[in-house]
């Protein structure tokens, strides 16, 4: 019940996100992060998405891990699940990719 309300409350808070981020007051993106948040914190799906998008994007990536480094408690925590994943090489040199198939785990 508590994921199913948490899910809900997510994804209304993205859609009025959505539909407030045109206007001149400054709701859109908080409902946007707050929404995106929430929906992290209970799904896995969404934790990888938002991966795949930080792996995609430095721009975001590094605002992510700006808002990480200032933040504590579960939210710091919901946030490290969307690190995009490393792999070392042999000569143990980290590589950005992302890892896929039996090895991603949450």
């Amino acid at each position: 019940m508590k994921r199913i309300l948490l899910t809900v409350l997510g994804g209304l808070s993205i859609l009025l996100g959505l539909a407030t981020v045109w206007l001149p007051l400054p709701t859109g993106l908080p409902l946007l992060a707050f929404g995106v948040f929430l929906l992290v914190a209970t799904h896995s799906w969404a934790a990888r998405l938002v991966r795949r998008l930080r792996d995609r994007s430095q721009r975001l990536n590094a605002g992510m891990t700006w808002v990480e480094d200032r933040t504590r408690g579960h939210m710091a925590r919901v946030l490290r699940l969307t690190r995009p994943r490393t792999r070392k090489r042999a000569a143990g040199k980290a590589v950005k990719k992302p890892i896929h198939g039996a090895d991603a785990t949450l």
